[in-house]
């Protein structure tokens, strides 16, 4: 037996009818319907107030709140919910690759100051080195060395 709707796309349910029994938190999903073949595609007003503005949005599911099933407005919250996330997951991906773009430029930068600066030829009697072992060298910082007076490592 359902007790309540909830607003977070779940329903109390209850095993009997006496007011101890255990109380049940169930998801529930739409189920759906393939008598009608082919579908019928959804129109562009149902996507925008759908994936709209929160006035849009509240109308749509207000008024699908007030269905007979309590399965469309379940439906349709998740689907808000699912599709804000991937929102929200875009936007940090972008975030992400414009950081590492500009990482990559600084990069690119730092190489081609190095490079010009004859730091390789300065440094020659490294060559061969490239592998020596973490504890060996100069002890590492973070992104920061330790550099005194003319630039030497101290």
């Amino acid at each position: 037996m359902f007790r309540t709707k909830e607003g977070d796309r779940q329903v109390e349910m209850v095993a009997g009818t006496s007011p101890n029994d255990q109380v049940y938190v169930s998801e529930i999903f739409l189920a759906p319907n393939y008598s009608r073949i082919p579908t019928d595609p959804m129109g562009a007003w149902f996507l925008q107030l759908l994936t709209g503005g929160p006035a849009g949005f509240n109308a749509l599911a207000e008024a699908a709140h007030e269905l007979a099933n309590w399965e469309p407005y379940t439906e349709i919250v998740r689907y808000r919910c699912f599709e804000q996330e991937c929102r929200l997951i875009e936007a940090e991906i972008t975030e992400l690759t414009s950081r590492c773009a500009l990482l990559q430029e600084s990069i690119s930068n730092c190489h081609g100051r190095l490079k010009a600066g004859g730091i390789p030829f300065l440094l020659r009697n490294l060559e061969g080195h490239a592998n020596l072992p973490r504890h060996q060298g100069f002890p590492r910082r973070g992104c920061r060395g330790n550099f005194g007076v003319g630039g030497a490592p101290i």
